[in-house]
């Protein structure tokens, strides 16, 4: 199932390369380590994949950021920042994974690498490929394993399996509402008043093609008695959907504003079930979706009830927001022969409880 992760961003894991490093802590989270040796090999196997360097450069330049540091050699100081907090959410994220004993069978495996490659190659999978294929073996590993985790955790969450095709059709039996054809009509007027007192007359058994051949100011609808058709709720502007979905069959809705002075008046005069077979693909966008939220719910709160240690040769741990703010001094991470940190003159780490 194709899903967008929550902390995947631009790219899979975030940086250029180094050199072998200390075993040190970059940081911890609820007492387990980043150690400045996983930051240092995620850098280097970056840095082997030039297309890929090039790549994500290029994109956070366009964005006002960088990747790279100002002469050659060197990593921007915010990128290797952002390394470290990604790491600390994969560790968020395989601990819990532990904690409630899950493993990723075949199927979810397999759904994950997918994703993985899509994700790479901007939903290009053959792209996808050539980019993973130029990552070391281990690092290799280290994203699928990453990925797995999260497709496993996302799947528990929401209480389906992980990276079934069941898992479309399960969300499409349990929410059939999202995929019926609401057929409607509709009239819009420029008047509150007139919009009620519509209502009134539609609801005391006045004939709602005739009211709207009457007063819409909708010329496309008007001439055919109101009728607007039959639409999917995704169809639907955002503020509407749930009013047509919550509006029962010959009954009309109360005055809906367009916030521009108007107000639109909906009748609901059939409303069609779907066959799975016709909204396959839209059941599984929309329970991907749905494990999406569930995930992002689950991650903000386990990052708000961290306990965070950052060695501030990185940064400075803001706990209000689960991010590392950059040595103020030091803009650029040293050469990839180092396999040293950002400098700093502090050496004590800082701790950071979440709030």
């Amino acid at each position: 199932m194709k899903r967008a992760l929550a902390f995947f961003i631009c790219c899979c894991a975030l940086a250029v390369g180094c050199g072998q490093g200390s075993a040190a802590p970059a940081a911890t989270i609820n007492g387990t380590s980043i150690s400045t040796k996983d930051v240092v090999e995620e850098l280097d196997a970056i840095n082997s994949n030039q297309q890929y360097l090039q790549a994500i450069d290029t994109e956070f330049k366009q964005q006002g950021q960088s990747v790279v540091g100002a002469t050659p050699g060197t990593y921007d100081a915010a990128f290797v920042a952002a390394v470290v907090r990604r790491q600390m959410q994969f560790a968020l994220v395989h601990d819990e994974v532990v904690r409630r004993g899950l493993h990723a069978d075949d199927i979810c495996k397999q759904a994950a690498k997918n994703d993985l490659l899509q994700s790479l190659g901007a939903s290009d999978v053959a792209q996808g490929q050539a980019l993973y294929d130029s990552f070391p073996a281990d690092y290799q590993a280290r994203l699928r394993g990453w990925y797995e985790d999260e497709f496993a955790l996302q799947a528990d969450l929401a209480q389906q399996p992980c990276g079934s095709a069941d898992v479309a059709k399960a969300y499409f039996d349990a929410h059939p509402d999202d995929f019926a054809q609401n057929c409607i009509s509709l009239i819009a007027v420029n008047d509150q008043n007139l919009a009620d007192s519509i209502v009134t007359e539609a609801r005391a058994g006045a004939d709602f093609a005739t009211l709207a051949q009457q007063f819409s100011t909708d010329p496309q609808t008007a001439a055919a008695g109101g009728d607007a058709g039959c639409h999917t709720p995704d169809e639907f502007p955002s503020t509407i959907a749930p009013i047509v979905q919550g509006t029962a069959v010959g009954a009309v809705a109360d005055p809906i504003s367009n916030n521009q002075g108007g107000y639109v008046l909906i009748k609901i005069n059939d409303r069609k079930p779907a066959n799975f077979t016709d909204v396959g693909s839209r059941a599984e966008e929309l329970a991907a979706q749905a494990q999406a939220v569930d995930f992002s719910a689950w991650l903000t709160k386990a990052q708000a009830a961290s306990h965070v240690t950052v060695d501030p040769r990185y940064g400075t741990f803001d706990g209000s927001n689960f991010t590392i703010n950059p040595p103020p001094l030091d803009s650029n991470a040293p050469s990839s022969n180092s396999g040293a940190p950002p400098a700093s003159d502090s050496s004590t780490p800082e701790t950071a409880p979440g709030p």
